[in-house]
């Protein structure tokens, strides 16, 4: 019976990675909560974006992500299983999150200004998985 594992935290930048090397090892991952994703270069055009229109942004909030992605965990992970069909998958009821927030995050603010994400959730998880094929299997890894 393969190990299953809980992450906490899986929709952030390092949780989605461990998430990532997790489903290469086939083991099963509990997933909860929402999130709203965005592509690291949607993320470095952002910051680009913002330094050239400080002047006019600054002093008011803005949230940077895919307008689509507003995924749970769950959600996210059955995303993941579309591009890794064999991965297994176990959500339950264990805890409850104290944080009891479950909103759609609106990235129209910052699109406003003329910034918007434009790289889909499907291909981060199609580099990322090709990332993970070419770190190839080794059994000494630090990561």
């Amino acid at each position: 019976m393969p190990t299953r594992v809980l992450i906490t935290g899986g929709a952030g930048y390092l949780g989605s990675i461990l998430c990532g090397v997790i489903l290469d090892e086939a083991y099963h991952v509990l997933v909860v909560d929402k999130r709203n994703y965005i592509h690291i270069l949607d993320v470095a055009d952002c910051f680009t974006h913002c330094i050239k229109n400080a002047d006019s942004m600054q002093g008011r909030p803005y949230n940077a992500g895919l307008d689509d992605a507003n995924l749970s965990k769950e959600e996210l992970a059955l995303k993941i299983k579309e591009h890794v069909p064999d991965v297994s998958i176990h959500v339950g009821d264990r805890g409850q999150d104290p944080d009891k927030r479950n909103y759609i995050v609106s990235n129209e603010r910052l699109a406003q200004t003329g910034s918007r994400a434009r790289r889909s959730l499907d291909r981060g998880i199609e580099e990322l998985l090709k990332g993970y094929r070419m770190l190839g299997r080794r059994p000494l890894r630090n990561y």
